[in-house]
């Protein structure tokens, strides 16, 4: 989950679960870090898996949501995922039931939700402080979705961030998480777009990932933004 509190927010940019089970994880750390009393709250890009171009193009609409249930594609390699035809935004933690998944049946209370998600997003704005965390160090990426290109890029974590910006009305720090391995050669921290990037070494896990290095990551980022 993201969170968000009375006056700040720590929210999850993607580009998969990891961010947000982390953000979920250090809630207390984020909480004193950020001077607030920070709360679980849903919202679009935490229980995805979006791309950096892919999430640019989600943030910049105008479609929040597929318009009918024919645009999801079953990934043949992630049970239970569905990829957005044409967009490149993938679901893996919707269209449940009781009895299984049943995309066409839920399809609208889930468009509705994901369009409340939005709606929560552009809300940020009105916040004193406003933090972004991307990564993608999820271990799984390249099992359950081998042809997606998820390494970093600098010009593409440069327009996340400002159509994120763009978006919300106002400004925002960022923080990218990453392995030396997903991210090209020169995707460093841009002090003048406010985007720090830390890389941390691979762990064992397959999606959650460390929560010692995550611990590191955030305690050493807040610090230094004191």
């Amino acid at each position: 989950m993201s969170l968000i509190g009375k006056k700040s927010a720590v929210v999850s940019l993607g580009s998969s679960c990891q961010t947000a089970l982390q953000l979920r994880q250090h809630t207390g750390l984020l909480s004193e870090a950020m001077g607030d009393e920070l709360k679980w709250s849903r919202l679009p890009f935490d229980w995805t898996i979006t791309p950096l171009a892919n999430a640019v193009g989600w943030l910049k609409g105008p479609l929040r949501f597929p318009q009918s249930a024919d645009a999801l594609v079953p990934v043949e390699t992630w049970p239970g995922g569905y990829e957005w035809s044409g967009h490149g935004v993938y679901f893996g933690h919707d269209f449940g039931t009781p009895e299984g998944l049943d995309v066409a049946g839920t399809f609208e209370e889930t468009r509705s939700t994901y369009l409340r998600h939005f709606h929560k997003l552009r809300k940020l704005g009105e916040l004193d402080q406003v933090v972004a965390i991307v990564s993608n160090t999820q271990n799984n990426l390249s099992e359950v979705l081998p042809e997606a290109d998820v390494l970093f890029r600098r010009h593409d974590m440069a327009r996340l961030k400002a159509v994120f910006e763009r978006l919300i009305g106002r400004s925002c720090r960022m923080l990218c998480v990453t392995y030396d391995d997903r991210s090209v050669a020169g995707f460093t921290s841009m002090p003048e777009r406010d985007i720090t990037v830390k890389q941390i070494a691979r762990d064992a896990s397959e999606t959650h990932g460390s929560n010692e290095a995550w611990e590191k990551v955030f305690a050493d980022y807040f610090a230094k933004a004191d």
